[in-house]
């Protein structure tokens, strides 16, 4: 039988993890909110994912699935509720960004699901991961207020429901050309709120906030890229190339597959854009 994907041997991983019970339906939004979760986490660490994140199957009942979401890291770090530390058994990876089984758990990355088979063993297969990255509510939010937000003249970057203690907030980041000020944020504010509370319906949240998306948090999508062409920035590689995982420099041109770092000394580095983890601006002090 032709396999779309390579089988191939990885040794033991360290992973953070976060496990869930859910029904199938919910798989999506449960995958979205507990990548998030396990990226900001990484994030207050300072540290990266060494691999591309993973979904793992441990049961087939569709209406309790047993999930493990999880962000493979190449040394233990601690965990905090409901993240886990654990190590991942050796076995064999199926395509990279399709699947992994080993000891009878099925691997995956998956946002939206299809059904396939290797030998007799049901595999779910990955239709890119990066889809599930917004849970349902906060793609709901995203829809209902993209194009009024662009209609002032600023771009919505991403919408998510945060914890922080005990309460919920509904996060709106705005950027612009320029950057994003308080009046923006202010003006944002006054279109968003009734279209959530009277249109959307929405009370699952305590607080929202609408601000710029801040230096910390990565550039994801080609907008973004585009907006910062030639700002500092550092690139967070999933494996390490010679010897370092964290290349610092300037924003350069990209496309679909790859991604261009100037280097201080005025030389251009291409990284594919699957190896990349995350791109984050900094600041330079010269």
């Amino acid at each position: 039988m032709d396999r779309p994907f390579e089988i191939k041997e990885v040794p033991e991983r360290y992973a953070l993890v976060v496990h869930r019970t859910l029904s199938l339906s919910d798989l999506p939004q449960a995958i979205g909110e507990s990548y998030h979760l396990l990226a900001d986490y990484l994030g207050q660490l300072g540290e990266t994912p060494c691999d591309v994140p993973y979904t793992a199957y441990l049961n087939m009942d569709m209406a309790h699935l047993k999930v493990e979401m999880g962000f493979p890291t190449d040394r233990l770090l601690p965990g905090q509720e409901p993240i886990q530390a654990i190590m991942l058994p050796a076995g064999l990876l199926a395509g990279g960004k399709a699947c992994q089984r080993s000891g009878g758990v099925i691997y995956s990355i998956c946002s939206e699901v299809s059904l396939q088979r290797v030998g007799l063993a049901p595999l779910f297969l990955v239709k890119g991961w990066f889809m599930a990255e917004r849970s349902r509510h906060a793609q709901a939010v995203y829809d209902a207020l993209a194009e009024r937000v662009e209609a002032l003249g600023v771009d919505l970057v991403d919408v998510a429901f945060v914890r922080e203690g005990p309460s919920t907030i509904l996060r709106i980041l705005i950027d612009k050309d320029g950057g994003v000020t308080l009046d923006d944020c202010t003006e944002v504010n006054h279109l968003v709120d009734p279209i959530i509370d009277h249109e959307l319906k929405l009370s699952s949240h305590d607080y929202l906030e609408v601000s710029s998306p801040g230096l910390e948090r990565p550039l994801k999508t080609d907008r973004e890229l585009a907006r910062y062409q030639g700002v500092p920035v550092e690139f967070s590689l999933y494996q390490a190339l010679d010897g370092k995982k964290k290349f610092p420099g300037k924003l350069g041109p990209f496309t679909a597959e790859s991604v261009m770092l100037v280097l201080s000394d005025g030389s251009v580095q291409e990284f594919a854009r699957d190896k990349v983890a995350k791109i984050k601006r900094i600041v330079v002090f010269e």
